[in-house]
């Protein structure tokens, strides 16, 4: 598969700012692909700790209760 992609001058400025040393514009999209996917996990484990957490304080509540 191939995406084409042709950025603004803002998305360019970010592209070379994050840009390291024999990397080229393609491995920097890789890098922010993998990192909203990252992103994503986190906040999906997140999400589940806290529901974890909160069903943990309710059965904790009613056996103390």
């Amino acid at each position: 598969m191939s995406v084409g992609f042709r950025p603004t001058p803002a998305d360019n400025e970010i592209i070379q700012a994050n840009k390291r040393p024999e990397e080229n514009t393609s491995d920097v999209l890789r890098r922010a692909l993998r990192a909203l996917d990252r992103q994503k996990w986190d906040d999906q484990a997140r999400q589940d700790m806290e529901r974890i957490a909160l069903s943990v304080k309710v059965t904790q509540a009613r056996h103390t209760g």
